[in-house]
Parts: structure tokens; sequence; C-alpha cells
């Protein structure tokens, strides 16, 4: 497939949406691949710690679909619902939409802000 999903895009993903929560004020969970479970795509696990783990799996997969897992994750994990919830999706997918849509060659990897 083409559009595969690298290791890269998904680190860099996973920052990107970290940040975006983190502006939200809501929880973002931790990412890691490929989820525990076999077979499945993704799975959501609420930790001990009560931090949530989004798992995801990458390889073979395209990018859109793994980055759509992802922000359901972040979704999932801040608890949000109603209209709350839609704007969250909003606000991701539309950080997701300026790194998916930045030109081949250029650095796609976010940089962490500092709020003041």
């Amino acid at each position: 497939m083409g559009n595969d999903t690298t290791a890269t895009d998904f680190a860099a993903i996973g920052r990107l949406l970290t940040n975006t929560a983190d502006r939200l004020r809501i929880n973002a969970p931790a990412f890691r691949s490929p989820p525990r479970i076999p077979g499945v795509q993704r799975s959501v696990t609420r930790n001990r710690d009560n931090t949530v783990t989004v798992a995801v799996t990458v390889r073979n997969r395209p990018l859109l679909a793994v980055v759509s897992d992802m922000i359901d994750g972040v979704v999932l994990a801040s608890g949000t619902q109603g209209p709350t919830a839609a704007d969250v999706y909003n606000e991701l997918w539309s950080a997701a939409q300026q790194w998916l849509g930045s030109p081949p060659g250029t650095d796609r990897t976010p940089h962490l802000s500092v709020a003041a």
C-alpha cells in the first residue's frame, strides 16, 4: 500500500494530538502500537493510575485510518460528551488536517509549545 503509516508518522501525530488536547485543557491519552489484543485495530485501556492508553495498529494501514483511531481515542480518554465532544473532534481534526496537508518533504514534526 502506498499510503501506509510509518512509525515516524505515528509518533508525530501522537505529539500533535497531545499538544492539541493540552491546548483544549483535556487529558490526552498515551499512545502505543500495536494493541495487545490480537486482531483489533484499536484498543483503549484505563490504567490503574486513571490514565488512558490508546493502542493502534499502524502496520499495513492507511495514515488516515490511524489518525482517525487516534482522534477517537483522545475523545474517549477526555470523557467529553455531546456538543463538547463534537467541538473536541473538530479541533483535533482541524489540527490533523493541517499536518496531513503539509507539502511532502517539509518538517511535519509538531513542536512543543509552552504556555505562558
